[in-house]
């Protein structure tokens, strides 16, 4: 009896979670082609004032505009589509953004001289492309710095390294001369063991 109960309640919640997403996506279905300021306007004014449905919907707004800004990003094919952009930053973001994408698409890392900030990051975005698409390690020792562990910039040589590594190891090339390209031991140690 004991072990009923327990197996009836976690019936009944995955009942509820499963009848909930079946719920998400009839709404999601009766959503499709429906204007964002028609559902805006039916918002009763006791929604409106709700401090959690302005905080919803300013991340719902935010979200969507970052995907259409990525989107209209991927899909531009020249820079003077971002002067559609309301604010400097927008337009700097969307220049930006592009100026990147074509520089590692070219391998061309002079293309990363028009950002506006970021300049050695999309230099070593570039470079890590190339000796990975070339399986050039020695290209690798174009990147500025041994190491840069900030999450923000954590590309090095060794970790370019190891990427062109990695893909010759995929293609079948053990070859234990590879790892004397590494630095850090953590590097090392990893070739070491893939090399076996």
């Amino acid at each position: 009896m004991k072990k009923i109960i327990p197996l009836c309640i976690l019936s009944l919640f995955l009942f509820s979670c499963s009848f909930s997403s079946e719920k998400a996506e009839d709404s999601s279905k009766s959503l499709s082609g429906t204007s964002y300021k028609w559902l805006i306007e039916k918002t009763p004014k006791a929604i409106e004032n709700n401090s959690e449905y302005n905080t919803c919907m300013a991340q719902a707004v935010d979200n969507c505009q970052k995907i259409s800004f990525s989107q209209i990003v991927n899909t531009a094919k020249d820079t003077s589509r971002c002067q559609d952009f309301k604010t400097s930053e927008l337009i700097h973001q969307c220049e930006d953004t592009m100026y990147k994408a074509q520089a590692v698409k070219d391998l061309d890392p002079n293309l990363c001289k028009k950002l506006s900030s970021g300049i050695e990051k999309c230099q070593e975005m570039v470079i890590l492309e190339k000796a990975n698409k070339e399986e050039k390690i020695d290209l690798c020792d174009g990147i500025a710095s041994e190491k840069k562990w900030e999450s923000e910039n954590f590309l090095s040589r060794d970790m370019c390294k190891m990427g062109v590594i990695n893909k010759k190891l995929t293609k079948g090339e053990k070859d234990k001369k590879l790892c004397a390209w590494l630095k850090t031991d953590t590097f090392i140690n990893e070739c070491n063991i893939l090399m076996k």
